[in-house]
Parts: C-alpha cells; sequence; structure tokens
C-alpha cells in the first residue's frame, strides 16, 4: 500500500489574534539557494579547513616538512597577523523563489475532499528546516 501523509491546517494564532484556515500541506517545497560569487572568493579556498576546490591556490600555502605534514607557524597573539583568514567570504542562503516537488511523492485528493501526499517507492519524511507548499483543496463538485 502506499505511504500516505495529511497535514491540515485549520486556523493561525498569533499573541492578540487568530485566523481560521483550510490549507492542506503539498508534495513541493522551496530549496535553499547559496549564493557566492566568484569574485568573493577569487582563490578558489572553500570551507574551514581550507581545501583548494578548483581555484587559484590560497595565497598563503604553508610550506611542507621533508616527512610530508604541514609546517605550522607558532601563534603568538601579541605579534601581528601575518596569515590571514584563507576562508572565502560568508556565503548568502534564501530560500528560493520557486518550489520543486518532493522526488516519487504525488498530492492527491483524499476522500473527505482534502489533499494528502502518496508515495509507492518510499516512507514520506518531513524535514523541519524545510519550507513546504501549503495548498487550500479544489471546490467540491456539487452531487446532481
Amino acid at each position: 500500500t502506499p505511504s500516505l501523509l495529511k497535514i491540515k491546517f485549520d486556523s493561525a494564532h498569533w499573541k492578540k489574534s487568530s485566523a481560521p484556515l483550510n490549507l492542506y500541506m503539498m508534495s513541493c517545497y522551496y530549496p535553499v539557494e547559496f549564493n557566492t560569487s566568484a569574485t568573493d572568493n577569487p582563490s578558489g579556498v572553500h570551507g574551514d579547513i581550507g581545501v583548494s576546490m578548483g581555484g587559484a591556490p590560497p595565497p598563503n600555502t604553508l610550506p611542507r616538512t621533508t616527512t610530508g605534514g604541514l609546517s605550522m607557524p607558532t601563534m603568538d597573539a601579541s605579534r601581528p597577523d601575518g596569515f590571514p583568514d584563507p576562508r572565502p567570504n560568508v556565503s548568502l542562503s534564501e530560500v528560493s523563489k520557486h518550489w520543486v516537488r518532493m522526488e516519487k511523492v504525488e498530492t492527491l485528493a483524499s476522500p473527505d475532499g482534502g489533499l494528502q501526499m502518496s508515495s509507492n517507492d518510499r516512507t514520506i519524511k518531513l524535514d523541519r528546516n524545510t519550507i513546504y507548499l501549503l495548498k487550500t483543496p479544489p471546490p467540491v463538485a456539487p452531487k446532481p
């Protein structure tokens, strides 16, 4: 049998107010996009450990010892910083303006007129840090 999940929002509450809703969670979400440009990071160095990812080598590459390890300078807080931080500027992330569908999950009409998510291939799991798409159910056709 398919995996089914139906989440309905019937109200929203604020400090001194509330509003009725009729929204259902759909099998769509807004992905997070990470924005960093080449001008922010001309060295090609990414992350806290300074791994080179295809750009020019970092300007302060440390010399190797004869044993293959890195020759690390002694850290002294009283001297000027001769080794600037090689990490790139902080990448900005923002929620995409366009939603995408969950892989192998569909949104279907449920028997009670609402919407539900369905998957024949997997258990439907939600991430608490993801922004999901909500939708009102389609109008119910009058019975003849």
